[in-house]
């Protein structure tokens, strides 16, 4: 709970280790998201594991602080995916929020697929805890138009967004979020198409992990090329990618095993700089390995189009061009907790059973 601000109800949007302990930035606008995120973590955690926090206290603490400042499409979906799974009592109100949006095409059409996926999972959480006509009805509607709307039926890769320029050229993350969505989906109103879809999805995708088990960053929806493997995130590593992995390794699909234990290991040192990226005391994970230099985001774009043009795919960088990321971001750990509470395999990430005496603090 070092990366937790009681006195305002926040975690943390950055946080980094020196000398003097964690330093943590609670300003930066992605906090609101990081907060919710992390509370889905720790709800899911609670179910397997007491605490002493009040986790309905937290909770509401934090809406009555800032509920007004929530307004991202997708934060919101989030909020009610947590709120449903919480049984509280102001999860009809965000609800309702939420299917006013699934009923304006054009609004629906100008989001990205992380704040339709997000949507998407609050509407069938909601459905499913409620027994509620009204949510199977806007989570049927919804699925419709992500089918529609943000699927590359030949490559069955979704799409970041509608507009033209950005539409093909999707994150890993969001392509995670999408096959999570696609599971629960199916799981709760059991249809056979969305479920079929899940596990062809998976299988493609569990086919963009590269030989160190690292998930890449940038892919062509499209062309199902990668465009760029940089930055490889550790919460890609260990438990976002699990989103997917898990409940396909549950369903039979026998790829998705290997494809987990190649991913956490990474996190172990069998990586590009063979450093491990946890720290023991206190408990932190490292970010990620990048390129270095400096305006990252626009150099992915742009070799992200030249690579388009030319039908090429992005290859891996020499270990002396990369650097560790040594920042960590709240949501990675509400992620690993929601994805491993429950789960009695894959003790050697779990326990970090492979680490032992030789985890040491890069």
């Amino acid at each position: 709970m070092q990366m937790y601000d009681k006195k305002n109800a926040l975690f943390s949007y950055s946080s980094r280790l020196d000398e003097n302990g964690m330093k943590n930035d609670f300003v930066h606008s992605s906090t609101l998201r990081y907060t919710i995120n992390s509370l889905v973590g720790i709800q899911k955690a609670q179910l397997f594991h007491k605490t002493e926090m009040d986790f309905n206290r937290m909770i509401n603490r934090f809406l009555d602080l800032h509920a007004p400042h929530i307004t991202n499409a997708g934060d919101e979906g989030l909020l009610l995916y947590l709120l449903a799974s919480s049984h509280h009592h102001k999860q009809h109100d965000w609800f309702e929020k939420l299917e006013k949006i699934v009923r304006q095409k054009d609004t629906v059409l100008s989001l990205t697929l992380q704040e339709v996926c997000w949507i998407f999972l609050g509407l069938v959480r909601y459905a499913y805890v409620n027994k509620a006509d009204q949510g199977a009805s806007a989570s049927e509607k919804f699925f419709k138009d992500i089918n529609r709307h943000f699927l590359n039926k030949d490559t069955l890769l979704p799409f970041h967004c509608l507009k033209t320029w950005r539409k093909p050229f999707v994150s890993f993350g969001a392509i995670v979020y999408f096959l999570w969505s696609l599971y629960e989906y199916s799981q709760v109103f059991g249809d056979k198409y969305a479920g079929s879809l899940f596990k062809e999805s998976c299988l493609r995708v569990i086919g963009l992990q590269q030989d160190m088990g690292e998930w890449p960053w940038f892919i062509n929806a499209d062309t199902f090329r990668i465009m760029d493997l940089y930055q490889i995130y550790s919460v890609h590593q260990d438990s976002m990618a699990m989103l997917f992995l898990l409940p396909a390794k549950d369903a039979g699909i026998g790829e998705a095993g290997s494809a987990i234990t190649k991913g956490y290991r990474w996190l172990f040192g069998a990586n590009e700089l063979s450093e491990k990226m946890i720290v023991p005391e206190p408990f932190f994970i490292y970010r990620s390995i990048r390129r270095k230099g400096i305006l990252e985001t626009r150099k992915r774009y742009l070799r992200s189009l030249r690579l388009s043009l030319s039908k090429q795919q992005g290859k891996k960088a020499r270990s002396t061009s990369l650097e560790i990321n040594r920042e960590c971001r709240s949501y990675h750990l509400g992620w690993i907790l929601f994805v491993w509470s429950g789960r009695e395999d894959f003790e050697e990430f779990t326990e970090l059973k492979d680490l032992g005496s030789n985890l040491h603090n890069n």
